[in-house]
Order: structure tokens, then sequence, then C-alpha cells
């Protein structure tokens, strides 16, 4: 989970633990189409996984990305 919320936070200049499960990438983090690729492609290094763009663009919030990863069977602490 930390590792989530890591990645996420290096893509939008926060730390982590500004980062929080509940938080809308767009509205609470100011997400835009350029940071949820780099996000993406982010994910998709760390873990060694291959993310559909279709199920990625469904993620809303930080805990959409965390349930998205365990769907590819990424297990996060």
């Amino acid at each position: 989970m930390e590792k989530v919320k890591q990645i996420i936070g290096n893509v939008i200049g926060y730390e982590s633990h500004e980062v929080e499960m509940s938080d809308d990438l767009e509205y609470d983090l100011g997400f835009d189409s350029l940071d949820a690729v780099e996000c993406l492609m982010d994910l998709e290094r760390e873990f060694q996984i291959t993310i559909h763009d279709d199920r990625a663009m469904k993620c809303k919030t930080v805990e959409d990305v965390h349930k998205l990863l365990d769907s590819y069977g990424v297990k996060l602490v």
C-alpha cells in the first residue's frame, strides 16, 4: 500500500504520507491525463505487469488503484 502511495506521490510531487487511500486522483491530487499515463507506466515497471488502459482509466481514487493492482495479483501490504 505504501509503495502505491509513494509512486502516486512521486508523479505529483507529494510525499507518500500526504496521499490518502480515499483521495480522488483528479480532484484531491490534481492528476491530469499526463500524470495518469506516467503513474501507469511507473506502476507497470515497479510491479512488472501490463495494465490494460481501459481498466486503468476506471480508477478514480488511490484505493481504486490498489484494487486494480490486486486484481493483477500484486500483493501489497
